[in-house]
């Protein structure tokens, strides 16, 4: 008899990687096995600036994180760079020798994809993930460790418009400093030498067709960053030179609309 209140033992693992590809397999004459998504991914390790990769084939299991790819497939299946934070299921390493070489191949099972960038677009997840950061993605969850510097409602405009903080604070006695620190850094954070904390260098706003844009410009204006015309951004001057004759914006720290404790 067959029992369904069995439960099995899981191994999960998540990194950022590129997505390259991604169709389905279907079974030819004489082959017995049910159609699969699949896809291969360029997992980075280590220092942004030079990463170790680790290439994996996967197959992609799930209704929602098939039907989101699918929605790129175009993109996925061309030369556009798909940039993603995923999580990675059984995980299997297959030995091999070819030409006097040893090696690996690598495979798992895509379960989840907490992060999605096509080309320049940042895609808005509609599931609550968490990154390994603490930035949550579903403002009314209020059981992880982001706070506001002044009230909830500013932390939830954040997270809710944005879907990231604009600033994120990390002890240096974390286990996890080092790692989190390269996520920080490839997921377009930087340090902030005079207030100490990690801040997103840079901020994409579309005016067009975005009945949120007036709430966003005056988060962005409130924590001190200004409009550069010429890299079509949002910067902040701790970092970048703003331009003369701008009008600058003398935010202090206790004024920023968010705040993440990793």
């Amino acid at each position: 008899m067959k029992n369904s209140n069995i439960r099995y033992f899981n191994t999960h693992t998540e990194g950022f990687c590129f997505i390259n590809g991604f169709k389905e397999i279907s079974p030819k004459a004489g082959q017995n096995f049910k159609s699969f998504w699949s896809s291969s991914l360029t997992l980075l390790e280590g220092n942004p600036e030079s990463p170790k990769k680790k290439y994996f084939n996967v197959s992609v299991v799930g209704e929602k994180v098939i039907g989101l790819l699918k929605h790129y497939q175009q993109q996925l299946n061309s030369d556009v760079p798909v940039f993603a934070n995923v999580r990675l299921a059984d995980i299997d390493a297959e030995p091999y020798a070819a030409n006097g070489k040893a090696g690996i191949n690598w495979s798992a099972k895509i379960i989840s994809i907490l992060y999605l960038k096509v080309g320049d677009q940042v895609i808005e997840l509609k599931e609550p993930t968490t990154t390994d950061f603490g930035v949550r993605v579903d403002p009314q969850d209020k059981s992880n460790s982001i706070e506001s510097v002044e009230s909830d409602d500013d932390l939830d405009d954040v997270t809710q418009l944005f879907g990231f903080p604009l600033i994120v604070e990390l002890r240096k006695d974390d286990p996890q400093f080092q790692v989190i620190c390269d996520r920080l850094k490839m997921t377009g954070y930087r340090w902030n030498k005079v207030k100490n904390v990690w801040m997103k260098a840079e901020v994409t706003l579309d005016k067009s067709n975005n009945p949120n844009f007036q709430q966003m410009f005056n988060l962005l204006k409130q924590a001190g960053y200004y409009w550069s015309a010429e890299a079509k951004v949002w910067k902040h001057p701790d970092f970048d030179q703003k331009p003369a004759g701008t009008n600058r914006y003398q935010g202090s720290r206790q004024s920023y609309p968010s705040q993440a404790r990793a």
